[in-house]
């Protein structure tokens, strides 16, 4: 049987299983679960899905726990340069010694066999038992039915914005992608759902039914965040007026799980949490000196139709105006559509970097000919950085409301982490 003597062994390991390669079915995750005894965590369990916001949701709704006094993991995916970001505890990463260790507990279990997402849920799930954390937060990571997180059976269901993505997997229609979604949700559970589509929202609130599940709509009218942030005298930690609705979002799934299960639900210290979560490349803005001189540069998450579309709103709500754009994506996606919302948001030059070592993205020449006369291919990541830098100089453009955007995939986004791993954590 295979054990690991150093993180990088486990890392190397892990990596060869590589990140996309699916097995359909829940048993390998059960049957290793039930090895560990920790089948059914003694901690409160709470689960987001949807095709975007989830990451932003399942932060806030983290920061909530913990500023209300509970111990709280969090697992998201994916990560930028660092497997060690998708495991926290109180919003720091576990230390590679833990990583060793639960990987080779997973392993005596029969961990061998599970794919590559699998053992990090396995490694999320027992992490936290043995660090006693109170509340998991769990963000699913494609789909909901087969998703190795909905093998818990979890206290809250997040639902964010679904839309069309992973077609291929789980769709090819939004109908499909929905039904596949609501397959997560667990018996006797809270489901709360941001504002959906009508067929979506009525395949959620069925599949709920069927569970006899609470299922709760977020209406307005009914639901609010607390009144400093909609006047603006306090700011969420996430920018754009998009995140109003994923705060919501955590923020009513928060009152009912703490009113159900006889949490706390401190107002104070909800408002605080919301000023205080972060998650690194939503709408995030950095400064950076390059060449002696100052540049803003925003870095957002945004992969897909849906993500670019609530992107380009953002920046027109905020008087913002791109001065240039780094861009790309990967092949699995809606490259059209993405397209499509590229020109909308960022009519400036576009410099699209190739991604070498990722197999799934376009090749460069191949995108700045979909997008058209604005765009440029070039080398690498650095070299579209010095051209956007060069093209936002040579314009005197205001660098505060004209930034040099990066865009298009977290793939790309990790090549900006990778050069600054700094701006990966809140200063």
């Amino acid at each position: 049987m295979q054990h690991f003597s150093s993180f990088i062994s486990f890392y190397e390991w892990l990596e060869n299983k590589s990140s996309f390669h699916m097995k359909l079915g829940l048993e390998r995750i059960e049957t290793v679960l039930k090895n560990l005894n920790i089948y059914q965590p003694n901690y409160k369990i709470i689960q987001v899905v949807g095709t975007n916001g989830k990451g932003s949701s399942s932060s806030f709704i983290s920061f909530l726990s913990q500023y209300n006094g509970y111990k709280t993991g969090l697992y998201t995916s994916p990560h930028f340069i660092s497997v060690r970001e998708r495991i926290l505890i109180d919003s720091k990463p576990l230390p590679e010694e833990l990583w060793l260790e639960y990987a080779n507990i997973i392993i005596d279990a029969g961990g061998e066999v599970l794919t590559y997402f699998e053992f990090i849920t396995v490694l999320a799930v027992l992490a936290f038992s043995k660090n006693k954390v109170q509340v998991g937060v769990f963000e699913a990571g494609l789909g909901g039915l087969n998703d190795a997180t909905s093998v818990l059976d979890a206290d809250l269901h997040l639902f964010t914005p679904i839309a069309l993505d992973h077609k291929a997997i789980i769709g090819p229609e939004l109908k499909n992608i929905a039904e596949d979604k609501s397959g997560a949700i667990s018996a006797r559970s809270i489901v709360v759902s941001t504002t959906q589509k009508v067929e979506v929202e009525n395949i959620l609130s069925k599949a709920a039914q069927e569970k006899n599940a609470l299922f709760i709509k977020l209406d307005k009218k009914q639901f609010s965040l607390p009144e400093e942030f909609l006047t603006g005298a306090k700011q969420l930690g996430l920018l754009g007026k998009h995140q109003q609705e994923n705060a919501l979002l955590a923020l009513t799934g928060w009152r009912l799980f703490a009113e159900k299960h006889a949490f706390n639900n401190d107002e104070k210290m909800n408002i605080k949490a919301l000023e205080k979560t972060f998650i690194a490349g939503r709408l995030q803005r950095v400064q950076l000196n390059r060449a002696g001189k100052p540049h803003f540069f925003l870095l957002d998450a945004a992969h897909n139709p849906h993500g670019m579309a609530t992107l380009g709103k953002s920046l027109g709500e905020a008087g913002v105006r791109p001065s240039a754009c780094v861009f790309t994506c990967m092949s699995d996606k809606d490259i059209n559509g993405l397209v499509a919302n590229l020109r909308v948001l960022c009519p400036a030059p576009v410099f699209i970097p190739e991604l070498f070592n990722n197999p799934r993205s376009v090749a460069a020449s191949v995108l700045a000919e979909k997008i058209g006369m604005a765009a440029m291919a070039v080398k690498n990541f650095e070299e579209a950085l010095n051209k956007a830098c060069e093209f936002a100089e040579k314009e005197e453009l205001n660098i505060e409301t004209q930034p040099i955007l990066i865009c298009g995939s977290l793939y790309l986004l990790a090549e900006f982490f990778t050069v600054y791993p700094e701006y990966l954590i809140k200063d």
